[in-house]
């Protein structure tokens, strides 16, 4: 996604189908943001994308510490 520098869902399945099956399943999450669209049409767009990428950077530590591995953009 150019906004938020994360793979979307195309970009997922693609490197999925590419790993070897040794390294063992992979996830996607997918999360809806409740009252997304009101905290844009309140605060703009500005700061709604870096609400986005905020989300994400969490994602990604979350994930890390569980010993994941999160691949952002």
């Amino acid at each position: 996604d150019p906004l938020t520098g994360l793979p979307e869902r195309l970009a997922f399945l693609a490197a999925a189908q590419a790993l070897p099956l040794r390294l063992g399943p992979a996830t996607l999450l997918s999360i809806d943001l409740d009252h997304f669209t009101e905290l844009n049409e309140q605060h703009g767009l500005a700061v709604g994308d870096a609400v986005l990428r905020e989300v994400a950077a969490r994602c990604a530590t979350v994930a890390g510490a569980a010993g994941g591995r999160a691949v952002l953009g």
